[in-house]
């Protein structure tokens, strides 16, 4: 049974390895991919998949983008950590899903009503704009304006953004720092909560920027970030600490 897994996360990849070896052993798994590009390309040049494991929000989208050029004729598992709206679509439509983190008998169930239909017909494009309902618009691209000049930074070179004498200012990756036209209640509504996080009122952090934590109180945490804040310590609040540590586990 040649399985493909498409999985941007590399610690879920490796969980849904060893799922699939343990509960589905006459699976081989031919392929792993983690981008939409990366996927079209493998199901371009590859013998077709038997099963497909795959994420719904990667990296560079929703999977369906994937569908819309390649329609599969195989069973296809969702895994998703979204379930507020995920679930719903899911269950409405009969379409096996896996919320992340993934249980072994929750996938154990999900094998065996694979291995009782012999194929599995799905309306691809229903469930795709079922769930792009629910899923928010995440914006991408942003316009820097400071002094004359202007440039475009996309979400993916956002490291962290910050507060300060009632500025709002976005630092890069590369340790660039610039003014933003916003507000921090914007842009948490804007970045995309699998790769952002408000860890209080003043910060919000993306997941590549988290460095070394440390325990500073009950439950507050310390929080070294990558490009170092220069301005003083980040420490995430009391009422986000328990939720910062949820998100981490993601």
């Amino acid at each position: 049974m040649r399985t493909l897994i498409i999985e941007d996360e590399p610690a879920a990849a490796e969980n849904l390895k060893r799922l699939i070896t343990q509960h589905l052993p006459e699976a081989s798994i031919v392929g792993i991919t983690d981008t939409i590009i990366s996927t079209i390309e493998w199901l371009e040049n590859e013998p077709a998949p038997d099963i497909i494991f795959t994420d719904v929000q990667l990296a560079d989208g929703l999977c369906f983008e994937i569908f819309k050029t390649h329609q599969p004729k195989c069973p296809i598992i969702f895994t998703t950590a979204y379930n507020e709206y995920a679930i719903n679509a899911f269950k409405v439509r009969a379409v096996d899903y896996l919320l992340k983190p993934i249980k072994k008998q929750e996938f154990a169930d999900t094998v065996e009503r694979i291995k009782s239909t012999h194929q599995q017909t799905l309306d691809l494009n229903e469930i795709r704009e079922a769930l792009e309902v629910e899923y928010p618009n995440y914006s991408h691209r942003y316009i820097i304006r400071f002094g004359d000049h202007i440039r475009t930074i996309t979400s993916e070179d956002i490291a962290y953004l910050y507060t300060l004498q009632k500025g709002i200012f976005v630092v890069t990756h590369e340790g660039k720092t610039y003014p933003l036209d916003k507000s921090l209640e914007q842009m948490e509504q804007e970045l995309d909560p699998k790769n952002f996080f408000r860890i209080n009122r003043q910060f919000i952090v993306s997941l590549a920027a988290v460095g070394n934590m440390q325990l500073v109180s009950k439950s507050r945490l310390k929080i070294e970030l990558k490009p170092k804040f220069s301005e003083g310590e980040v420490i995430s609040s009391t009422e986000r600490s328990p939720l910062f540590k949820s998100w981490l586990k993601r």
